[in-house]
């Protein structure tokens, strides 16, 4: 635009037109990617694409009686990626739809399957529901509305929707009884949604072997250890301006001392921005997927439905999540944060399914430029309080 606002002030009208025609191919560029964000027609697309072959063509003529050959490559570059860029768009407006749609076939099932059957007691990989981020635990868990950045690969996929900047984000949990749990996880904006990975471990430490002898008497035979590890990859867009959607597929594996046990799930998760603004409503189902086999025994994933409403004004933000895991009763998870001038974050919040403890949360965190800094406290009664540290840092 600024060399078409300069070339129209000089005298040569040569330099006029060209820079007249980059301009109007700008104009049509823009045009190119309103229409594909707006679902338009076809015949629309051939209307912009008959222009931008005609400004091409003068473009050519006026380069050529100018002698500036150069110039030619690059156009016919820009020309090829709108067109490439149409192609892609289409073909990742197609896998949305199919997701979408299998969305609405598939989260009502399972919401059934989680609300109305019975509880299990056997249900396996319980690290599964160990939360994930200083932020979120220190809110009481009350972030399935909530989440808009990297955390949305464990809370809830939809929120990779509202992904704008790239994130990485390191998680250290010092639980009870030497118990520790590592969180990795990125996330980056990719063709108008948003793509990420995670890698969370838990490490049991060692733990003192027995032999139970034939006068019932535990006889101790040295150690073993125990861990758990799971990988998850994970994509979320922008369905409409209201609604988000997200998922993630993840690879679970449980160790015990020489016994193991490996399966696939999924997370799902959609995002409803309501009418009331910073009000938001979101649904996530997590760990659907087969049962974990060590040798002859089976345990079920902790399959969870979480519901969740959010509410964002000025310096505060409030979370309530109402939950049922596949192996308990509903629970409510619910926390306060009040910001000082985006730099400084006081956390408290209640999680009703925390049986080792009061449910009490809290945390403080820090924002210094594209660096957080973040703290929660958890409280046990019987056992080692816990406590939460992440690091989170955005870059383009």
């Amino acid at each position: 635009k600024k060399l078409y606002l300069k070339a129209k002030s000089q005298p040569n009208f040569r330099f006029y037109a060209l820079y007249d025609k980059i301009y109007r191919m700008d104009v049509l560029q823009k045009a190119w990617r309103n229409l594909n964000k707006q679902g338009a027609s076809g015949i629309d697309r051939q209307s912009i694409k008959e222009k931008v072959d005609k400004i091409v063509k003068d473009l050519t003529t006026v380069i050529n009686s100018m002698n500036v050959k150069c110039l030619t490559g690059r156009l016919r570059r820009i020309t090829n990626n709108i067109l490439l860029r149409q192609r892609s768009t289409l073909q990742i407006q197609k896998i949305q739809r199919l997701f979408t749609l299998y969305l609405c076939a598939f989260v009502p099932l399972c919401l059934y399957t989680s609300l109305y059957a019975g509880n299990e007691n056997k249900a396996g990989a319980a690290f599964l529901k160990i939360g994930v981020g200083a932020e979120p635990t220190a809110l009481g868990g009350g972030y399935t509305a909530l989440a808009d950045d990297v955390h949305s690969l464990y809370w809830n996929p939809a929120g990779l929707g509202d992904v704008k900047t790239r994130e990485v984000l390191f998680m250290h949990n010092e639980w009870f009884e030497g118990i520790n749990y590592e969180y990795l996880g990125f996330v980056m904006p990719w063709h108008r949604a948003a793509v990420g990975f995670t890698v969370s471990y838990l490490d049991y430490g060692d733990m003192n072997r027995y032999l139970i002898s034939a006068t019932q008497t535990p006889v101790p035979t040295g150690t073993f250890s125990a861990d758990d590890l799971a990988l998850g990859l994970g994509y979320g867009f922008e369905f409409t301006e209201q609604v988000k959607l997200g998922i993630v597929g993840k690879y679970i594996c449980e160790e015990i001392d020489d016994a193991d046990a490996s399966t696939l799930a999924i997370d799902v998760g959609i995002k409803y921005r309501m009418g009331y603004e910073g009000l938001e409503f979101g649904i996530a189902v997590k760990d659907i997927g087969d049962k974990l086999r060590f040798d002859r025994d089976k345990y079920s994933l902790p399959l969870t439905v979480r519901l969740g409403l959010g509410y964002t004004y000025s310096h505060w933000r409030i979370g309530i999540d109402g939950v049922k895991p596949r192996d308990d009763t509903w629970g409510i998870n619910t926390g306060i944060e009040y910001s000082f001038s985006d730099y400084l974050f006081l956390r408290v919040g209640y999680d009703s399914l925390y049986d080792a403890g009061s449910g009490f949360t809290a945390g403080v965190g820090f924002k210094m430029d594209s660096f957080c800094v973040d703290y929660a406290y958890g409280d046990s009664k019987n056992l080692d309080n816990t406590h939460r540290f992440s690091l989170r840092y955005s870059f383009k």
